[in-house]
């Protein structure tokens, strides 16, 4: 998988819509450099700060 998400243009993602309303992102890939200038560890960490851009 992490081989595919690196060749991807773009980003892959697994988004959690969790039932009390809390997002996240479980796994997001590398791409997310080039889109959002981010790691995808600061991704993690807050999700909310992405989805509503």
């Amino acid at each position: 998988m992490q081989k595919l998400a690196k060749n991807v243009p773009g980003m892959l993602y697994e988004f959690l819509l969790r039932p009390d309303g809390s997002m996240a992102f479980p796994y997001i890939s590398p791409g997310c450099r080039q889109i959002y200038e981010l790691e995808p560890e600061v991704i993690q960490e807050n999700a909310t700060g992405i989805v509503y851009l």
